[in-house]
């Protein structure tokens, strides 16, 4: 019989989720020195070295790929059982991990992250960019929530839940002297097809194991 305790299993979706033995400590507040003993021990259980290191950080083994739905299922179904106890915001203590486009921390965050420290004043909130394998932290427990912009984007997994908090616009600028700017100021209603004729500049976001990469061409 396994000897392992739920907080073996957080570390090990954690570190699937982060691909780092450190950010994963860190997630789940412990010490690099206790994650490592807590790997350490789940590798000795399960006979394998449960994750191997590549240029991007640890990636898991087939052992721990096959592990996982079945630890998604037994830390989902403890915190069922954590939700049947009384909940009492004022008593709560958390990290709340949310990832956000840039704009979404200045025009949404704020008003939300005060009326919840309203009722929970020990709930502290850790904002992380947003980037590729954003569904997989999600569902691995990496994030708690995603407020992101559905344009170019993949469509929501079944298995989450989503809502559309409002439409955005967008806006051109360019110079004061631009063709453009005359033809919109006669009346003529601007196409894409008239943006098109002209050079544009186009800003490129890409992840890397460094952050975000600006590729800027016009």
């Amino acid at each position: 019989m396994l000897d392992l305790k739920i907080n073996h299993l957080q570390l090990l979706a954690q570190i699937v989720s982060t691909g780092s033995l450190t950010e994963a400590a860190q997630n789940l507040g412990l010490s690099a020195a206790a994650a490592s003993r807590m790997l350490k021990k789940l590798q000795t259980e399960m006979n394998d070295p449960l994750f191997i290191r590549v240029w991007r950080g640890l990636t898991p083994t087939d052992t721990t790929t096959m592990m996982l739905p079945v630890v998604r299922e037994l830390l989902d179904q403890m915190e069922r059982l954590e939700y049947q106890k009384s909940f009492t915001p004022a008593k709560l203590s958390a990290t709340i991990t949310i990832g956000a486009a840039d704009n979404s921390v200045i025009s949404i965050l704020p008003p939300v992250v005060r009326a919840i420290r309203e009722q929970a004043p020990k709930v502290n909130f850790r904002i992380l960019p947003l980037e590729s394998r954003q569904f997989q932290k999600l569902a691995d427990g990496g994030m708690d929530f995603l407020l992101y912009p559905t344009q170019n984007l993949p469509d929501l997994p079944t298995h989450f839940f989503g809502l559309n908090l409002f439409r955005i616009e967008r806006s051109v600028l360019m110079n004061r002297a631009h063709p453009l700017i005359k033809a919109y100021a006669a009346g003529q209603t601007l196409k894409a097809e008239d943006f098109r004729k002209y050079p544009r500049l186009l800003v490129k976001l890409q992840d890397s194991s460094r952050g975000a990469i600006y590729d800027v061409t016009v």
